[in-house]
């Protein structure tokens, strides 16, 4: 069997997709998976129904290899496939996240801080974005496809390469978080690990440099604004805001300039810590840790970016962006009382607000998806990662100091 080479030998088609190489003359039916495997109709269609790489195919009705959804019959089957594994999904992570919330309610301990709830409202979200997998599977049409295939063809690809300076702040997170764990089992003789938040193990490190609205009113402890940013209470909370923002982080570096990532983190979490602090009286919050007031800046930062950048930004980036936002909010509903809304807000607030006045306008016909910012942003972007990582040093100060050194001070 000969083997077609996509790649090599496109061949633009007007009158509908793209035709990507001659079919092969030895065989009506066949695909492409590293070389030319012929099969028949019935063969064919198996392969899409159960979901095998099947990216390439030649039929009688086609003029060349061609996409698979450029054939009706297989372009059905590849759609029922994709509706049927998002449904299902859908359904296991419903099912899961009713018993887990099931049982926490039965146990009499329905908190946020509880693993069963946490769980319970991770797979929740799992069966939200398959739900929309589902949707979006069961609007398709080859239309659609073949637009989006076109839009991504025609845009440049983003900058390539590590998220150097996301990696950095990352590493000065996890550095901290490295002497909180160390902390908690130092004072526990070793055997409390604090994986979820609300543990007492965690309350020495809370307490020594996060932000604690008693000791920044009465004391004037002000840095604790931005201490409290690197702090986390527990791992699992740590886990996630560090996943956050390595994939926000790593998308911003890619698409806009990696100096507005230190950027937008450091004034959105000084702003979201701020807030928290303002409203404290009316929400009652006591003491606020995490980075997840920067995130959400970096996220608000992002969520403009695909407004006014849109037509140089992924297809359906828009409103993968809406349903992140969507989660996010169920999640501070869900977590009241625990999770740290007004900070949340202050972030997401200030990061769209930078973004608004900070990402420059697609104008003259210009399609690159990002950007070179001026030289005195790269500078401050530069500058920005150094505060950042000082703070986190001297984040570990204060916890080695007041939990090692000096804990009864």
């Amino acid at each position: 069997m000969s083997e077609p080479n996509p790649q090599a030998r496109t061949v633009p088609s007007h009158d509908g997709p793209m035709v990507l190489a001659p079919k092969p003359p030895e065989a009506e039916y066949g695909y492409v998976e590293q070389q030319g495997h012929a099969c028949t109709r019935e063969e064919l269609i198996a392969r899409i129904r159960e979901g095998r790489p099947t990216p390439y195919v030649w039929t009688p009705e086609t003029e060349g290899v061609v996409h698979v959804w450029a054939v009706p019959y297989l372009f059905e089957a590849y759609r029922e496939r994709g509706k049927s594994k998002a449904r299902n999904t859908a359904l296991f992570w419903a099912l899961v996240s009713a018993a887990l919330l099931s049982y926490a309610f039965a146990s009499h301990n329905f908190r946020f801080t509880n693993g069963f709830v946490i769980g319970g409202f991770a797979a929740a979200a799992l069966s939200f974005y398959s739900w929309l997998e589902f949707g979006r599977f069961r609007r398709l049409t080859t239309g659609r496809l073949s637009t989006q295939v076109k839009e991504v063809r025609e845009r440049l690809p983003p900058r390539r390469g590590p998220a150097r300076y996301t990696q950095a702040l990352a590493a000065g997170i996890a550095a901290v978080m490295l002497v909180q764990a160390l902390g908690s089992l130092w004072q526990g003789n070793g055997i409390h690990i604090p994986i979820l938040p609300g543990l007492i193990q965690n309350q020495p490190s809370i307490e020594a440099a996060g932000i604690v609205m008693e000791r920044i009113l009465d004391h004037h402890e002000y840095w604790r604004l931005l201490s409290g940013a690197f702090l986390h209470d527990g791992l699992l909370h740590f886990g996630m805001n560090t996943m956050a923002l390595l994939a926000i982080g790593r998308f911003l570096e890619a698409f806009a300039h990696r100096a507005y990532v230190p950027i937008v983190f450091l004034l959105t979490a000084l702003a979201a810590s701020y807030t928290s602090y303002f409203w404290s009286p009316v929400t009652h919050v006591d003491a606020s840790v995490g980075a997840s007031g920067g995130i959400l800046g970096l996220f608000g930062f992002l969520a403009v970016l695909a407004r006014v950048r849109r037509d140089v930004m992924p297809p359906g980036f828009g409103r993968a962006i809406l349903a992140d936002i969507s989660v996010i909010a169920a999640m501070g509903i869900f977590g009241w009382g625990y999770i740290d809304n007004s900070a949340h807000a202050g972030g997401f607030i200030s990061g769209a607000l930078l973004g608004w006045l900070m990402i420059p306008r697609v104008r003259g016909g210009r399609t690159t998806p990002y950007w070179e910012p001026s030289r005195p942003i790269r500078i401050i972007g530069d500058v920005s990662l150094g505060i950042l990582l000082l703070a986190a040093l001297a984040t570990i100060g204060l916890l080695v100091w007041r939990i090692f050194l000096y804990p009864h001070g």
